[in-house]
Order: structure tokens, then C-alpha cells, then sequence
């Protein structure tokens, strides 16, 4: 896993100021055994090998800009967030061996299935902190969301008779997408004793 960070906060005014945090992971993760039926002992066959990769990149911005209302501070945020994901999946067979071999039997092909998985978000949000007393504090805001993920690959699906033999074997490749929008509204308030 190598996550990364960058943070930078910048004061425009002593009541204005921007925070803007990049963000990174860049991350890979395998699992080998006997995944089909792990109900069994290990029968000395090819092992299912499972294959993830992850990279993402994302930025969120707040602007924060500090109001008085009867002398009482009242912080107002306004902020956008981007996101870009993506992600490889990959099943196919691996060694008959009972060490940690992370190797495809056929490397081209994993014989199982092979995904890879886009996605994206944008969100922007103002809230406002509104402190009627100097220990009470009520904070309203909105936030509108915008989020893409897609599945693209294929996956088999094999029929195994009771000796082992693979009596028929089908491909199904899949193209999915799912785009939506939406807004969220939120009220809190807190108290210090």
C-alpha cells in the first residue's frame, strides 16, 4: 500500500483562509487457497488465485470565511470534492503448491474473470456555523453529490462433474454503468458544558 497526502492551508485574511488536502492510494492486494468450497481439506489441485489492484486520486478544497452576527463569530465553508478511482479484478487458477506462489497458471488469461471498475465523485457543500451562545452551536448544510461507477469484463462460469471433469464452460461479459445525482441536507447542533 503506498498512500500519499498533501495538505496546504493558505490564509487569505485572519477571517478568510483555504485547506485543500490531496489525497493518493496506490495499493495492490492477492489471496491463493482452495476458495471454492472451503469446507474441504485441500484436495492438491490448482488453488484459485484472487487479484486487486487499487489506484485513486481525489482533492477536497474548503474556502472558510469567518461573519459576525452580535458580535458572535459565524463560520460560513464552501467546498468541492473530486474523486477518480479505479480498480482491476482478476480470478483465475494458480499453482498446486501450499506456498504463497501469487502466479497464474496462464498469465494472459485467468481463466476465471477479469474486471475493471472506473469511478468517479463530485460533490460541492456550504455549511454554517451559527453560535447563538458562546457554548452553543448549530451547524445547517447542504450537500450535492454526483457519483459514476462502472463494472467492465467478463466472468465464466464452469460446470464441474462429480470426478473433476469440466462438462461445459460460458463467458458472460458485462458493461455496467451506474450514474447518479443527488442532494443531502443536515442539521446539527452541539452544546459545551
Amino acid at each position: 500500500w503506498q498512500i500519499y497526502a498533501l495538505n496546504i492551508l493558505y490564509e487569505i485574511s485572519p477571517i478568510t483562509r483555504i485547506h485543500s488536502r490531496t489525497f493518493s492510494v496506490i495499493a495492490q492486494r492477492s489471496s491463493v487457497g482452495n476458495l471454492q468450497n472451503i469446507s474441504v481439506l485441500d484436495n492438491g489441485k490448482e488453488r484459485t488465485l484472487i487479484d486487486g489492484v487499487f489506484a485513486n486520486i481525489g482533492n477536497e478544497t474548503r474556502l472558510m470565511h469567518t461573519i459576525f452576527i452580535n458580535d458572535i463569530p459565524a463560520n460560513i465553508v464552501l467546498g468541492a470534492r473530486i474523486y477518480q478511482g479505479y480498480s482491476v479484478q482478476k480470478q483465475g487458477f494458480g499453482s498446486k503448491g501450499s506456498d504463497a506462489d501469487f502466479t497464474y497458471l496462464d498469465q494472459d488469461n485467468p481463466e476465471q474473470l477479469l474486471y475493471k471498475n472506473p469511478g468517479k465523485n463530485i460533490a460541492g457543500f456550504l455549511e454554517c456555523v451559527i453560535r447563538p451562545t458562546e457554548n452553543w452551536s448549530i451547524v445547517p448544510g447542504i450537500r450535492v453529490e454526483y457519483i459514476a461507477t462502472y463494472a467492465n469484463g467478463w466472468y465464466k462460469d464452469r460446470i464441474i462433474d462429480l470426478a473433476g471433469n469440466l462438462v461445459q464452460s460460458s463467458t458472460y461479459n458485462e458493461n455496467k454503468s451506474n450514474l447518479r445525482s443527488f442532494g443531502l441536507f443536515g442539521l446539527g447542533t452541539s452544546y459545551v458544558f
